[in-house]
């Protein structure tokens, strides 16, 4: 069986409707689940997953250093289950970035000393599932500087 997995862009209008399980008999059950509203939940569990990863990589020792450890293994966990389950999480940042890739800039600066155009930081990173992209990325890119006269 083949499942078509919805756009990137249909998961962002999709109705989050409730699951419908249907008992058949005391020992079956079916469970019909809308594909569209499972790709965008894994896409916000995986987002949320990766910024709380991130910024408990950058925080300072607000908590004690136990305690900021069995969070970023917690939240590692979560990541690796997902991995697990078919979901792959692409952060952006240092990449070259080429203006027909499948992201949002949401800011572009101009920089000196580069050559081409560069991630400088993701907002949003990309999320595929079973390499179908279910959650567009979001940039902010440094661009060259234009030469002046």
């Amino acid at each position: 069986m083949k499942i078509r997995l919805p756009r990137s862009d249909e998961l962002e209008a999709a109705q989050r409707e409730s699951l419908h399980i249907e008992k058949l008999d005391a020992e079956k059950v079916v469970i019909h689940l809308d594909v569209a509203r499972l790709a965008a939940m894994l896409a916000d569990v995986s987002t949320n997953a990766w910024k709380a990863q991130t910024r408990l990589g950058t925080s300072g020792n607000s908590e004690s250093h136990q305690d900021h450890r069995r969070l970023l293994r917690n939240i590692e966990a979560i990541l690796f289950s997902l991995q697990e389950f078919g979901v792959r999480v692409k952060d952006h940042t240092g990449e070259t970035y080429d203006y027909g890739q499948a992201l949002k800039v949401a800011a572009a600066q101009p920089t000196d000393g580069i050559q081409r155009e560069v991630v400088t930081e993701t907002i949003r990173p990309s999320v595929f599932w079973h390499e179908v992209m279910i959650q567009r990325g979001e940039v902010v890119i440094a661009t060259p500087k234009g030469e002046e006269a």
